[in-house]
């Protein structure tokens, strides 16, 4: 048997017992003392029952059972004192609690009596807070408004003194004074109100200044304040109002002396600014801104040397800092360059002021800058009018009105050839052709100023003439009398208008009236008509191949031909009639039957038909011409000057048209012809627009074997109507009136089309000859002009062949060899037209570069009858062959003329013989060897050397 020891649990019993023998306990712990003190004594009882070793098991189980006994009341004891010990703690709390909770309801009593206390301080505060809001809201010097949702819910009664007007107005809705306001500048000041109203809702304070009307009709400034404050948890609006009256009647005071100080620098017209001590731009007149070209917003407050940059900048600062140093007033003149690259002259004076107002001790520059630009360029001209006064070629006097002297140039005293003229009386000096010189002086000096043209009779016996300008001299300070005479010598002058005026009425090579003098006759014969009645007649007289005579002799036989002619009119009838030379051959005269035994008209005219064919001897030439006269009398042929004029010289060409050498007398159906010219003139004008002018080509053909030599073109005209015009009739009228030029452009460039045409398609019908016109060849552009239309056709010069008529390359034999040189040059063939009819074909023809010479048809149509015509076209041929020229015959119209042609050498024949001038496809057809028909019924055979035509 085992022998069973106390476990560990039995050997703390005692411990514990004694633990609980300590101090007295109460409740559960004297039931825990018990539970103790009986298991220790139960133990005991064991132990004497037990051995101390049992070796069975139920004794081991007895005391294992008794271990955990023991165990189990030591953690019950354990458990009673932490529990006792938190009943203790909790006792003390609940007692600590009870302790607080009286010590709370004694200071909530406290408080309490506290809180009445206050309660009673606030409500006597609240009262005279009250009492203290209504005196401030009652008594301050501002109208107070209350506002709530835009409704003036209270005021005090300063805003009803200030706006003038019942509560009323003011309470229960937006206050009656503040619809009408008016901001300064008179907007309406509702959208500004407003908008401070709602900042005030936004929890800003705003202000305005606005003008509100009194009921009594004063205007009052008010200053509104408005400030958001709650009330009974609403949003309200302090509305304070303050009476600005008085400050903006100062500031608009303060305002208009500050513009009136502003208008006065600015009226100042020179320009004038004021700097200060860091040369900063503190004011700017206009003035100053307009002569420096500146924006004064954008200059001041700027130093000098950023509103001028540059050199100029830098020396107006040193100015300035001399003038600061310096004290005192300074002086200078400067000269600037604008931006439009003027140049202006300013004299700047600077004085320094100190500022005594602001009490800062700052100081300033005033400077006043004046243009004197115009003052120097004025004292230039001061200076330039006083040489021009002292060195002028015309005399100069400045006189007092009753014509003393006061001041005169040296150049009056050499023109009057006497000393010093100063106080000498201008009558003493001089003898002046003027009536009543000292009321002119006077009307002069009163401002009618006088000029003209007069003489005086210096000493010595000369006259001179002058032309005097007398005015009033306006410039003098306080001699508004004074007079200022210029003197011009026109003495020159007026003997060369004199002789100008002879030479302008008279012919410069004949000395007998022109045509301006001979109007003027006609023209005072015709007023004289009304007071002294005579019948007077108007002829108009042209040499008969006077022409001839220049382009054979010469214009300087020409012109003492016309020199003779002018004296043997003079001579035949210069004591009955007024004679005139127009220019040119032409001759006129007036025959005005003043006397019984003057002879008539007719009688006159017959005498100077007659002395006029006596021959002239000029330079060892006698020369024979004649005279065509025509006539018109007034008033049958007209009762004006341009009437007669113009009949006379419709008469004058009636009468050369006649056979010349002869008078005719002005008639109706002369007139009708003279219309009928114009009428040609201005319908050819028309037509060279409009069509109506067209070329046919005359055939050429070698005189020998027939064969075809080119063609020439001739200008046709054919009215719509079927009818025509013969060149013999419009030639000559477009010579005269200068549309020739446009009729040979025309000409032109018809045949260069059609040689384009014939080049195109390989028919050879070249040259086409092409009459030139002296009008042509005197054109500057002549050649430059044909050189266009060559190009504008594309052709080729070699076409062509220029036919020019001797007369024409004689009238300017210098002009026609350059023009014709030219011609060459560009590969032009030119050709002699009508040779042999001038005076001057041999002596000038070897100056021309030509290819061809044409006999005229004068010559041809007699070569078979008359020797001496035969003689010329051999002459001709054998001339043109010398010169290696080709030779063409004109006008050859039957087989024995061009046999004849032929034998002689002749080149080339042209004629009705050889073809009649067809259209384009008509010379084309007679090119090709067919018989071509033409207008006239004549057919055109086959050419050859038999070729013939028949009539």
């Amino acid at each position: 048997m085992t022998r069973h020891t106390l476990s560990p649990a039995s050997a703390s019993l005692p411990a514990v017992i004694d633990a609980a023998d300590e101090g007295t306990l109460r409740g559960d712990e004297q039931a825990a003392a018990q539970l103790t003190s009986r298991v220790e004594s139960f133990g005991r009882l064991l132990e004497l029952q037990l051995p101390q070793s049992v070796d069975s098991d139920a004794g081991f189980e007895v005391w294992r059972e008794f271990d955990l006994l023991c165990q189990a009341a030591n953690q019950t004891v354990r458990d009673l004192r932490v529990t006792e010990t938190r009943s203790e703690a909790l006792a003390r709390a609940q007692a600590d609690a009870l302790v607080y909770s009286a010590e709370v309801i004694d200071e909530l009593e406290q408080t309490k009596q506290s809180l009445n206390e206050a309660r009673a301080a606030a409500e006597q505060a609240a009262c005279d807070t009250q009492q203290l809001a209504d005196t401030i809201f009652a008594r301050t010097n501002d109208a107070v408004l209350i506002l709530h949702d835009g409704v003036c819910v209270s005021c005090n009664d300063n805003a009803v003194l200030l706006f003038g007007c019942r509560k009323s107005e003011l309470v229960g809705s937006w206050p009656v004074p503040l619809t009408s306001d008016r901001l300064e500048g008179g907007a309406d000041a509702f959208r500004e109100l407003n908008g401070v109203y709602q900042s005030a809702m936004d929890g800003s304070t705003g202000t305005v200044e606005v003008a509100c009307r009194r009921e009594d009709g004063r205007l009052v400034w008010c200053e509104i304040k408005m400030t958001g404050f709650l009330m009974q948890d609403d949003r309200h609006i302090l509305a304070t109002v303050c009476d600005i009256t008085t400050r903006k009647n100062f500031e608009g005071e303060l305002r208009r002396h500050r513009d009136f100080l502003n208008n006065i620098i600015n009226a100042v017209p020179d320009p004038l600014y004021v700097s200060d001590q860091r040369q900063r731009l503190v004011v700017a007149n206009d003035s100053y801104c307009r002569s420096f070209e500146l924006d004064r917003d954008e200059v001041l407050g700027r130093d000098f040397e950023e509103i001028f940059p540059g050199e100029q900048g830098r020396r107006i600062r040193e100015s300035e800092q001399a003038a600061f140093q310096a004290r005192v007033t300074t002086q200078e003149e400067r000269t600037q360059r604008l931006a439009n690259g003027a140049t202006r002259i300013h004299a700047i004076r600077r004085s320094v002021f100190d500022d005594a107002v602001s009490g800062g001790g700052d100081a300033y520059v005033v400077g006043v800058s004046r243009d004197i630009t115009l003052e120097r360029e004025h004292q230039k001209r001061l200076s330039l009018l006083a040489s021009v006064f002292n060195n002028a070629a015309e005399g100069v006097a400045i006189m007092t009105r009753d014509g003393r002297i006061v001041e005169a140039n040296p150049r009056l005293a050499e023109m009057f050839n006497c000393g010093d003229l100063t106080g000498r009386q201008l009558s003493s000096v001089v003898d002046l052709s003027i009536d009543d010189l000292a009321n002119e002086l006077v009307r002069v000096s009163m401002g009618s100023p006088w000029s003209g043209k007069i003489s005086a009779d210096l000493p010595g016996g000369r006259q001179q003439w002058y032309w005097l300008s007398l005015s009033r001299n306006e410039a003098a300070d306080g001699c508004q009398d004074q007079i200022i005479a210029l003197f011009s010598d026109v003495t020159q002058l007026e003997n060369s208008q004199r002789q100008l005026k002879v030479q302008a009425l008279h012919d410069n090579l004949t000395s007998l009236p022109n045509r301006r003098f001979f109007r003027q006759y006609v023209d005072d014969l015709i007023r004289d008509q009304a007071s002294r009645p005579c019948a007077f007649s108007v002829c108009f007289m042209d040499l008969d191949e006077f022409k001839s005579v220049n382009d054979s002799l010469g214009h300087g036989i020409g012109d003492q031909l016309l020199i003779a002619v002018g004296n043997r009119l003079s001579e035949t009838i210069g004591s009955q009639a007024f004679i005139a030379r127009f220019g040119g051959d032409e001759f006129a005269a007036v025959f005005p039957q003043r006397r019984a035994h003057d002879d008539s008209v007719e009688q006159s005219v017959q005498r100077l038909i007659a002395a006029i064919q006596e021959p002239f001897s000029v330079a060892d030439n006698e020369i024979t011409i004649g005279l065509s006269i025509g006539i018109a009398t007034y008033a049958i042929h007209g009762e004006d000057a341009d009437t007669l004029m113009s009949n006379a010289d419709i008469a004058m060409y009636a009468a050369k048209a006649a056979g010349k050498n002869q008078a005719r007398c002005f008639s109706p159906e002369m007139q009708e012809r003279a219309d009928q010219r114009h009428f040609l003139q201005a319908e050819l004008r028309r037509v060279l627009h409009g069509g109506g002018i067209s070329l046919v080509y005359q055939p050429k053909a070698c005189a020998k074997t027939g064969a075809p030599r080119g063609c020439e073109a001739l200008a046709r005209w054919n009215r719509p109507d079927g009818s025509s015009v013969s060149p013999a009739e419009f030639i000559p009228i477009a010579e005269q009136s200068g549309v020739i030029l446009q009729l040979g452009e025309f000409v032109i460039a018809k045949a260069l089309e059609a040689c384009r045409d014939w080049a195109d398609r390989g028919l050879d019908l070249f040259p086409v000859a092409v009459n030139i016109s002296p009008q042509q060849l005197r054109s500057v552009r002549f050649v430059e002009r044909l050189l266009e239309l060559l190009a504008e056709y594309d052709g080729r010069p070699e076409w062509l062949e220029l036919e020019i008529t001797e007369n024409a390359m004689v009238e300017d034999i210098g002009h026609a060899i350059a023009t014709i040189d030219r011609l060459v040059e560009a590969g032009f063939r030119i050709a002699i037209d009508d040779f042999g009819t001038g005076y001057s074909s041999l002596s000038y023809l070897r100056f021309f570069r030509i290819h061809t010479v044409k006999i005229d048809r004068s010559f041809v149509s007699e070569i078979t009858q008359d020797r001496n015509c035969a003689a010329i076209a051999d002459s001709i041929i054998s001339l043109g062959h010398g010169l290696d020229l080709t030779v063409v015959a004109e006008g050859v119209e039957t087989a024995e003329q061009l046999e004849l042609l032929a034998r002689a050498g002749c080149d080339i024949a042209q004629g009705y013989y050889i073809g009649h001038p067809v259209s384009k496809e008509a010379v084309e057809q007679w090119r090709s060897g067919q018989p071509v028909a033409c207008s006239s019924g004549i057919e055109m055979q086959q050419h050859g050397a038999g070729a013939t035509s028949a009539k």
